[in-house]
């Protein structure tokens, strides 16, 4: 079926209600029957709920449909964290899951009836949890305060939220740079944690350190302030 002769039977830049007849199609007529059949299958007519969404005339984009479709999930507010100004979108996504207990952890796994070993492969004392990954682990821990020299303030071992907060509350300038340096450093934790696991090899601390922070200032050289970012490095 070629694609073009049915376009054209179409009005150009006409909103959808000119091929709507109160609540029935009114489709062109020379279109194909199998379209008239498709389309009937698409109810028009009132109801409780939206059976079509449109922005009352307004120009949609994208953001309409991602608000539509999310309206009934429960807003957080710590997203600013993750999806921060200079987001990354690996970087985030899993700091992202991490956090609502998305990644497949030694507890997620064995929760679900999976036999696997409960022993943390970066410290190997500790049974495998997010919140002993991030950063309640000795080794993700020493990471951590190799790139913020400042967390002796702590009394507590901060969870990513925790940390995310710490930063929230105590920086006012460069927020964005530091949130961006947790959640790299929480997907290379990650690598680390699977390269251990799944491929028989690891590295020190101090050199997953180097590993974060030169994934880090590939990044901010593409920034203006790429000078002041450094030294914070």
């Amino acid at each position: 079926m070629e694609v073009q002769p049915i376009l054209n039977s179409f009005p150009v830049n006409e909103s959808i209600a000119v091929i709507i007849d109160g609540i029935n199609w009114a489709l062109p007529a020379s279109l194909p029957e199998a379209i008239h059949c498709a389309f009937s299958e698409i109810s028009v007519s009132p109801g409780t709920h939206v059976n079509l969404y449109w922005g009352n005339g307004k120009k949609c984009k994208h953001r309409h449909y991602r608000e539509f479709y999310f309206k009934d999930f429960a807003k957080v507010n710590w997203w600013k964290f993750v999806w921060h100004k200079w987001y990354v979108i690996r970087y985030s996504s899993f700091c992202w899951m991490a956090i609502i207990g998305g990644l497949k952890s030694a507890d997620s796994l064995i929760a679900k009836g999976i036999n696997v070993n409960a022993i943390c492969a970066l410290c190997h004392c500790s049974t495998k949890t997010v919140s002993h990954l991030f950063f309640e682990c000795d080794y993700s821990f020493s990471i951590l305060s190799k790139l913020m020299s400042n967390l002796g303030f702590l009394l507590l071992r901060p969870n990513i939220l925790q940390i995310f907060e710490y930063i929230d509350d105590t920086h006012t300038r460069n927020k964005d740079f530091y949130y961006l340096l947790i959640c790299c450093a929480v997907y290379h934790i990650w690598r680390e944690r699977n390269d251990r696991k799944f491929g028989d090899k690891s590295v020190s601390s101090t050199s997953l350190v180097l590993k974060i922070k030169a994934a880090i200032f590939s990044k901010i050289m593409k920034w203006k302030t790429r000078g002041i970012m450094m030294d914070l490095l």
